[in-house]
């Protein structure tokens, strides 16, 4: 019972700190200082942990939990690919990181 309570607590806190960065890419139109290898990797680690959630572990609601996680971590790779090498705008584009030809 206590496992249950921590694992469904851990994915809970997952799920918690993935939406903020996701968020933070959209409203910035940027995807700066993600990587694109680590939400890969995240997406793994949801998916092999789901795995084993349900063949060994038979806990099909943790495994739940790992494939929202694993979905989540797919949008966000989606989003830095999408984003990637994107230059972020100002007010005043003289400012703006490869943004020269917009002068």
């Amino acid at each position: 019972m206590l496992l249950s309570i921590l694992s469904t607590t851990a994915i809970v806190l997952g799920l918690a700190g993935v939406m903020p960065q996701i968020t933070e890419m959209l409203r910035r139109g940027s995807a700066a200082g993600q990587s694109a290898l680590g939400w890969s990797m995240g997406m793994t680690v949801n998916a092999l942990m789901g795995y084993m959630n349900i063949t060994q572990y038979d806990a099909s609601v943790l495994a739940l939990g790992n494939v929202a996680g694993g979905a989540l971590c797919g949008i966000a790779l989606g989003i830095v690919l999408r984003l990637r090498e994107r230059p972020v705008h100002t007010q005043d584009h003289a400012l703006c990181a490869g943004c020269a030809g917009h002068l």
